[in-house]
């Protein structure tokens, strides 16, 4: 019973964090946004780590990816001399993609992980 209460509380919090990057794909690209993502999933993976023994899904577990986005803050001095303004606008650019692409991943992982916990639920 308590394996079963485990795998639906799993299954709803898949379901939020594939909700959240849709959201994030859908345009809500902010850095709140990105990072509640981020947090989201660090905290499933850690809760499926702890309470799910199945192999399969342990082991695939390492196979999604974190996503680490970090924005670099435009400062005072930077809109004085233009190439280090656009130096870091093409960081800020670069590290979005970078977040894009491994949220992408990570939502594809996270359907196959709903998958295996399916299959485990019967």
């Amino acid at each position: 019973m308590e394996q079963e209460k485990v795998l639906k509380i799993v299954l709803r919090q898949i379901k939020e964090i594939q909700y959240q990057a849709d959201r994030i794909f859908s345009g809500d690209k902010s850095s709140e946004t990105i990072k509640t993502f981020s947090q989201s999933s660090i905290d499933l993976k850690e809760y499926i780590a702890q309470n799910i023994n199945d192999e399969r899904i342990r082991s695939y577990l390492a196979e999604i990816p974190d996503v680490n986005y970090s924005r670099i803050t435009v400062k005072g001095w930077h809109y004085a001399f233009w190439p280090s303004w656009f130096i870091v606008l093409y960081k800020n650019y670069m590290a979005m993609n970078k977040s894009m692409e491994e949220i992408s991943i990570a939502r594809g992982k996270y359907a196959h992980m709903e998958l295996f916990v399916r299959e485990l639920m019967g």
